[in-house]
């Protein structure tokens, strides 16, 4: 159907059943083609669509309003594509729960004709420039006949279910009243002679004064009707605007107590937190006293521990040491004994010959000489053997003296034995003791970050033992971690004790005989 803006108001509504379904008609997508001449507006929903249609002034624009319709995805304000008969397309949601209508306005740039019809879930509107209606020519008036009756508005078909009703058509303006036209310069006028041209005249102009006011009866009533609409929709406007504003303060009331709540219920869990830290810290600082009282317990019985098992191996050591200088003492006695019978047998030898002579006449002698004698084959050979001949008994007569010459002096001779390391705190020192089999030559020097050497020349560690490292670091108030002893080699026979240290600290070294002592400064504490 095509209507001009000339007062055209469309009311088309589709599907009367799905108007009173719950589902709201969800309008998700609206597109625009056309040109200067022809333009269609597309809008799709999800389900087939209710609606009103109209037409406003100022500017121009028709009006479609979609009941039950919620816009989803479909902007304010849709500017229209170059060239179309299109200015704007706005969308506006209107109306309060239950009530809810999409609402929209497309703006033209000037008066047109415009159909709206529906396909499926999709409403079109299609739009064309208005052309106005010429004026008909006139026609010379030659006899006048009576003018035909004005033509009736054909009957507008029954819409259809699902399709817009149309409105029966306006009826065109009357035609321009007809004038004779003017005759030529001479010519004489023609009129009518019968009485009945003069009454068709009459009949004609009677009808042109009935449309006339039939016309102005309908603009009245288009000015009534668009008075009421527009009385109407300023009802409706501050219904509207009174309902959103209630909205408004009902949401507004809504998100303070909202907020009231949720402030409450935070300073609640504030408290609650601020308790159970109370609590928590509590808990912690009893769990953290009782492990501590373990732990010093525990410590203090592995000190203890630890202290007796090294007084046992200290004292085992100082047995064992005891027990070995002994033997070295037994044995060095039996060498030295060994050693002067030699000699006294090679003296003798020297002196074979006279005592052989002297032997010869003093028969006791030579008797009180054979036990003796004997001893000396026993100690030698063994028992039951001859002497060894002269050139062997000399060269080891020659070599007899050689540890005699060793054991002279603090640092040559056979090496020492270390046969004690130990550790003691003595008031403001931690000593380090080292015992050694007789005098050494000794150095004491760091040889790097928190360690330093004590180093033994000509020394020897026999006993396994002694060569086991000492942990320290439990001792109290110590700078002593640890004390390690061991035998360098491939240097001849020497000791190195590395000493380390926990933190660097003052140190001197002294000896008394064959006892070594290192002391180091205690750190205050």
């Amino acid at each position: 159907m095509n209507r001009t803006m000339a007062g055209a108001v469309i009311v088309v509504v589709l599907g009367a059943g799905s108007a009173q379904a719950q589902e709201l008609n969800a309008i998700s997508r609206m597109d625009i083609s056309g040109d200067a001449q022809k333009t269609t507006v597309v809008v799709v929903g999800s389900r087939r669509p209710t609606f009103q249609a109209y037409t406003q002034k100022a500017p121009v624009r028709v009006v479609v309003d979609l009941v039950k319709s919620q816009l989803k995805n479909v902007p304010a304000s849709t500017p229209a594509p170059t060239g179309s008969l299109l200015t704007e397309v706005r969308a506006v949601q209107m109306g309060a729960a239950g009530r809810e209508l999409a609402r929209l306005e497309i703006v033209f740039a000037d008066e047109i004709d415009y159909q709206v019809d529906t396909d499926g879930n999709a409403l079109r509107l299609t739009a064309s420039r208005h052309v106005r209606p010429g004026a008909r020519p006139a026609q010379p008036l030659l006899a006048q006949a009576p003018a035909p009756p004005p033509a009736q508005p054909a009957p507008a078909p029954a819409p259809t279910q699902g399709a817009p009703a149309v409105p029966a058509a306006e009826p065109l303006p009357p035609p321009p009243a007809v004038t004779p036209a003017p005759s030529a310069p001479g010519a004489q006028p023609v009129v009518s002679g019968t009485t009945a041209d003069l009454a068709a005249e009459k009949a004609r102009a009677e009808e042109e004064r009935v449309a006339r006011e039939k016309a102005e009866k309908e603009a009245a009533e288009k000015a009534r009707a668009e008075k009421a609409k527009a009385e109407k929709e300023a009802a409706e406007k501050a219904r509207v605007e009174k309902a959103q504003a209630e909205k408004a303060a009902a949401e507004k009331a809504r998100a303070e107590r909202e907020q009231a709540e949720r402030e409450a219920a935070e300073k609640a869990r504030a408290e609650r937190e601020a308790a159970e830290k109370v609590r928590a810290e509590k808990e912690r600082a009893q769990r953290e006293a009782v492990e501590k009282a373990r732990f010093e317990k525990a410590k203090a019985e592995r000190d203890a521990a630890e202290r007796a098992r090294m007084e046992k191996e200290q004292a085992d050591r100082d047995a064992a040491e005891r027990v070995r200088v002994e033997r070295a003492r037994a044995e060095e006695e039996r060498l030295a004994r060994m050693k002067e019978d030699v000699a006294r047998a090679e003296a003798r030898r020297e002196r074979a010959e006279p005592v052989t002579t002297t032997a010869a006449k003093d028969p006791a002698g030579s008797a009180a000489d054979a036990p003796a004698a004997h001893r000396e084959r026993e100690e030698v050979g063994g028992s039951g053997t001859a002497p060894p001949a002269p050139a062997p008994v000399a060269a080891r007569v020659e070599k007899a003296p050689e540890p005699r010459a060793q054991e002279e002096g603090g640092g040559g001779g056979a090496p020492r034995v270390m046969t004690f390391v130990g550790f003691k705190n003595a008031g403001e020192q931690s000593l380090v003791t080292v015992r050694t089999s007789d005098k050494v030559s000794f150095n004491v020097r760091k040889i790097g970050q928190n360690k330093v050497a004590i180093e033994l020349d000509n020394t020897r560690i026999l006993l396994r033992n002694n060569q086991r490292s000492l942990d320290t670091s439990f001792f109290p108030r110590t700078a002593i971690k640890s004390i390690n002893p061991e035998e360098v080699k491939g240097s001849g026979h020497s000791v190195r004790i590395v000493v380390e240290l926990a933190e660097e600290v003052p140190f001197e070294s002294r000896q008394e005989g064959n006892v070594v002592t290192v002391a180091f400064t205690r750190p205050a504490g």
